[in-house]
C-alpha cells in the first residue's frame, strides 16, 4: 500500500509518500525524506497519516492519526503474509471498534487467526472445520478427517452471536490479544531470507534479536529502539544463521561490529551457490 505522511505541526513542509512494506533499497531514501520535513523519529509517533491508498480498507482507521514510521512498516510486513482468509479475520476484528493504535494492530496481526469469520454460508463443512481450527490452532490429520464440519457450523451459527462487519460475520471466540510487542524492539519475524540472527543482552528488554542483513539506517534504528548500549558492552551475545561453517566461525569469534557483519551479509546474498562454495574454501 501507499501512505502519505506529513508533519501535523507544519503542514506547509509538504508530504512524503511511502510504499509499505518499505523495500530495503528505499528505506534510507524514505528516512531522509521524512527527516527533511522534521518527522520520522525512531520512537515517537510524529508522522501524521494524511492518506492510505491500495491498502486493506480496515486500515483507514489510521487516517488522521499520528504513527511511528517503523511501527507502521512492521505492521505492513506482518499482514503482507496473509492469505485471503487471514486478511478477512484481521479486518473483521479491526472493524469491531473505531480506534486502534499501531501497537495493538501489530499484536493483533499475530493472533487474529484465533477468530472465526464467515464470508460465505454455502459451505458449512468448510466453515465448521475452519472454526475448529481457529479454536485449537493445530489439528492432527486423523482428527481433521473425522470432523463433522457441518455439525460444528450449525452449532456455531445457532448458539453463538456473530457480529456482522463489512468483511464477514465475526465470531471472536473470546479473542485475547497477546502483547508480544511492547513499544520498543519488534517481535522476531522472518518475513524474508535473512542470513544471520544476532542476539544482544540489553538492560531494558533482556535478550533482543536482530535479523541481518538490514538497510544500514534501519539497523541503526533497530539497535537504538531495542536499547542496545553503544561502545563497550554492545558485543553480540550469540550469532546463528545460514552461513558456511568457516565464515560463521570467523564471525562468531569477532562479533564486535554488527555493521561490518551486516555489510558481509549484504555481499553474501549476492553470491550464487557455486560462489559461496569458493568463498568458503578460500576462508
Amino acid at each position: 500500500m501507499r501512505v502519505t505522511l506529513s508533519n501535523k505541526e507544519h503542514p506547509e513542509f509538504g508530504d512524503v509518500v511511502i510504499s509499505l512494506p518499505i523495500p530495503d533499497e528505499k528505506y534510507d531514501v524514505y528516512m531522509e525524506a521524512l527527516e527533511r520535513i522534521w518527522i520520522g523519529d525512531i520512537r515517537f509517533h510524529d508522522c501524521y497519516v494524511t492518506e492510505i491508498q491500495s491498502g486493506p480498507p480496515s486500515l483507514d482507521c489510521l487516517k488522521g492519526t499520528l504513527v511511528n514510521v517503523d511501527e507502521l512498516d512492521f505492521l505492513a510486513r506482518s499482514i503482507d503474509r496473509y492469505t485471503d482468509v487471514e486478511m478477512a479475520q484481521f479486518q473483521c476484528v479491526v472493524a469491531t471498534k473505531e480506534y486502534w493504535d499501531v501497537d495493538t494492530l501489530i499484536n493483533l496481526s499475530f493472533c487474529c487467526d484465533q477468530v472465526t469469520v464467515i464470508t460465505n454460508f454455502s459451505n458449512l463443512e468448510s466453515i465448521g472445520k475452519n472454526h475448529y481450527l481457529a479454536q485449537h490452532g493445530v489439528v492432527p490429520v486423523g482428527t481433521w478427517e473425522k470432523l463433522n464440519g457441518r455439525e460444528i457450523a450449525c452449532s456455531l451459527i445457532a448458539d453463538c452471536e456473530g457480529r456482522i462487519t463489512p468483511y464477514g460475520v465475526l465470531y471472536d471466540n473470546c479473542l485475547h490479544i497477546e502483547p508480544i510487542y511492547l513499544g520498543r524492539s519488534f517481535p522476531l519475524y522472518w518475513d524474508k531470507d535473512y542470513l544471520l540472527q544476532a542476539d544482544y543482552e540489553t538492560p531494558l528488554e533482556g535478550t533482543v534479536s536482530i535479523l541481518l542483513p538490514q538497510p544500514e539506517q534501519r539497523l541503526i534504528r533497530l539497535l537504538e529502539r531495542a536499547g542496545v548500549p553503544k561502545g563497550e558492552g554492545a558485543d553480540i551475545a550469540h550469532i546463528s544463521g545460514d552461513f558456511p561453517d568457516s565464515v560463521l566461525d570467523r564471525v562468531i569469534r569477532h562479533p564486535e561490529d554488527i555493521f561490518e557483519i551486516n555489510r558481509l551479509c549484504v555481499s553474501m546474498q549476492k553470491l550464487d551457490e557455486e560462489q559461496v562454495k569458493k568463498f568458503n574454501a578460500v576462508i
